[in-house]
């Protein structure tokens, strides 16, 4: 039985503005350190600080991007252990508590900073994505089981299996439900244990035990001690694709680790995914066994960080409109290492990371390692990354100027609440995406919310439905570049058909696949 997407009511979603109650929000509360203790049950490190992570019951009010408490303020808290746990049920269009033991009550004296944390969900909607990810992971087992086990077929699937899982663990790690990841953990490590690891988790083991502590370089240490007086402190760890340099007063050893498995992980798993399963005649895998890819996070401070860019990566600030408040991303160098250069604090290190990553992985894979000629490919991807192993993107690389999932509204009805992030990108994709040859033409800076939604989800569309020829398809878009004839004439070539007007005829697929099928996320081609 398909499950259609309603797509009207996620257009009622974006045109809600102004100030209220910021009901259907995901948020993280750091209590003032006078009064932590009172609520250290609750609290878990986000960006470095304890806090209350929970959707907002009452309480708390919306205005734009600031959050402000009122008197008494209370948050529905997840169930660690749980995704599917909701401490509340519809009645009449209302939320109303069913578990008392999952509402947190603040007073407002008591709160210090409030940001937002998963802005694209409510605790429904996490529900919902988790079924829906562990209907692909089902659909995924049972056709593994249907083939001989052992044969190439069978393990093809396997590896398929274990990634999903393993994207599942870190989905489950980052998000909310930190306990539930753990029990996943541990059936990964029996899914490896019985069979043996193919070439691609070899690779994985590998990657992960080359994560090391390298010297900081010393023109590194020279222009730090020139422009900070010494102030700025530089720690440099490395994997076997990946280079983080960090202050060491903001950023641990041990977190910096963190940041390469986690990268390492990613990198696997997309190799896993889009590369391993077509490898062939007339299919090459381009991603670089060496470093490809460096995250400096440096002070906030803006001199610091112009002169720090400027003067040990010897490459110029500039001023240009299309790189994000508190980063920007780039290849520099002659083998174009891509570096993500960022403000420490106030960021969501995990997500620059593996969005960062998406953008490089895209390069390679799509383009041979040239300069991306398709910016919604290199942002779906880092989407699909963020999406599948954390569970949010608060990475962006263009200027939103239209409301977001979860928007504020004095009353939610059952079905807006409960719906998924992939649910309201593909409403919002079909109500006001673009047509793929115009997203095909549109600039990094051009992009706004319904080009990213749209580029994600057609993605997602032809990942899951094309197999090797929707990878070549994607190919081809980067080698044609602008020019979208010469990309027509290559998808007659790939998909075997003289239509030509094949761009308007995936067009159409994507449309139907996105209305109906989408959602339940049990596509596996």
């Amino acid at each position: 039985m398909r499950a259609p997407v309603i797509c009207l009511l996620f257009l009622s979603l974006l045109l809600l503005v102004g100030g209220s109650e910021a009901l259907g929000q995901i948020m993280a509360v750091y209590p003032k350190e006078a009064y932590a203790s009172k609520y250290k049950r609750y609290l878990r490190d986000v960006r470095g600080r304890p806090a209350i992570i929970g959707e907002i019951k009452s309480g708390l009010i919306l205005n734009g991007n600031n959050i402000s408490p009122q008197k008494q303020n209370e948050l529905y808290i997840p169930n660690l252990s749980d995704p599917k746990s909701v401490p509340y049920r519809f009645k009449n269009g209302e939320r109303v508590s069913i578990k008392p033991k999952q509402v947190v009550k603040i007073p407002g004296a008591h709160v210090g900073k409030t940001i937002f944390f998963m802005r694209d969900f409510t605790l429904s909607g996490l529900a919902n994505e988790y079924e829906i990810r562990q209907t692909e992971i089902d659909s995924i087992r049972k056709k593994r089981d249907k083939q001989k086990r052992g044969s190439k077929e069978w393990f093809e699937d396997h590896v398929k299996f274990v990634g999903t899982l393993e994207r599942l663990e870190l989905w489950l790690a980052n998000t909310l439900f930190p306990r539930a990841a753990t029990r996943i953990k541990k059936d990964i490590a029996r899914q490896k244990k019985s069979v043996r690891e193919s070439a691609a988790k070899d690779g994985e083991k590998a990657a992960l035990a080359s994560i090391h502590s390298v010297p900081t370089p010393e023109a590194l240490l020279e222009a730090a001690e020139e422009i900070t007086g010494g102030k700025a402190e530089f720690k440099v760890q490395e994997s076997a694709h990946i280079r983080i340099t960090y202050l060491s007063s903001e950023i641990s050893e041990e977190k910096a680790r963190g940041l390469l498995r986690l990268a390492e992980t990613v990198i696997s798993g997309f190799r896993a995914k889009y590369v391993y399963p077509y490898i062939g005649e007339g299919f090459r895998d381009f991603i670089p066994d060496r470093i490809f890819h460096e995250f400096w996070f440096g002070p906030s401070y803006q001199p610091h960080r112009e002169k720090l860019y400027e003067q040990y990566y010897n490459q110029k600030w500039g001023k240009r409109h299309d790189q994000p408040r508190k980063g920007r991303r780039g290849q520099v160098g002659r083998k174009l290492t891509w570096l993500d250069y960022w403000n420490v604090d106030e960021v969501d290190h995990e997500a620059v990371v593996t969005h960062g990553i998406g953008h490089s992985l895209a390069t390679y894979h799509f383009n041979e390692g040239g300069r991306i000629t398709q910016p919604w490919l290199a942002e779906a991807t880092g989407y699909d990354l963020s999406f599948g192993y954390l569970g949010r993107n608060s990475v962006n690389c263009f200027q939103r100027k239209i409301a977001r999932y979860g928007s504020t509204a004095q009353k939610k009805t059952e079905r807006e609440a409960k719906v998924s992030l992939r649910g309201y990108l593909n409403g919002l994709a079909l109500e006001k995406g673009p047509r793929i040859d115009a997203l095909a033409r549109k600039k990094l800076y051009e992009m706004e919310d319904p080009d990213l939604a749209k580029a994600w989800s057609l993605l997602d569309f032809i990942i899951r439905t094309k197999g090797k020829a929707g990878q070549l398809w994607l190919r081809a878009a980067c080698k044609a570049g602008g020019d979208i004839n010469k990309w027509t004439t290559k998808s007659e070539e790939i998909f075997s058909t003289t239509d030509e007007g094949i761009l308007a005829t995936i067009d159409e697929e994507w449309k139907n696949f996105a209305r109906d099928e989408q959602e339940l996320g049990n596509r596996t081609k």
